[in-house]
């Protein structure tokens, strides 16, 4: 038989949760433009937000717009390396729910947002982006809250079954 390679799981995750926050906001906006689009309403040109001076911004606003995301990240590389302490009775499937129960309800969160942002757009919205943040960093931290519960629930159960 062949050589089985076994892959660490944990930067993988990490990314995806960074990656979906940061890409999240430009799949819904997209989705509201083509939609507006469709229904013949006025919508901003597609080569405004190319534009080199509007990227720079669009970056920022990214940052801004996904930050729960990376902190959500950066506690999921804590977590999984051991060096949060409340976290390491943990199994590792115990600490990817806590992960996932907030990216997940925290995403769930960010779509309403971000539609009423791109659905009455304004340029300045991706200079003070971090004001819109604001309005979902709580879906983030129910999650984690959410989460955080199962797992522990999972260890009364498993101390049970002992």
């Amino acid at each position: 038989m062949g050589t089985m390679i076994k892959r660490d799981f944990k930067p993988m995750f990490v990314w995806l949760v960074v990656s979906i926050g940061a890409l999240l906001p430009w799949v819904v906006g997209i989705g509201v433009k083509v939609y507006l689009d469709l229904k013949g309403e006025p919508t901003w040109d597609w080569l405004y937000f190319l534009n080199p001076g509007i990227l720079v911004v669009e970056v920022w606003s990214t940052f801004w717009l996904a930050a729960p995301s990376i902190v959500l990240g950066l506690l999921a590389h804590l977590m999984f390396s051991g060096r949060i302490p409340w976290a390491r009775p943990l199994m590792r499937w115990e600490q990817g729910m806590i992960v996932i129960a907030s990216a997940l309800w925290g995403a769930a969160g960010s779509v309403p947002v971000f539609i009423e942002m791109f659905w009455k757009f304004h340029p300045i919205s991706f200079v003070v982006p971090f004001l819109y943040t604001w309005l979902y960093v709580d879906d983030y931290l129910l999650g984690l809250a959410t989460g955080t519960l199962l797992a522990v629930v999972s260890i009364g159960v498993r101390r049970l079954g002992r």
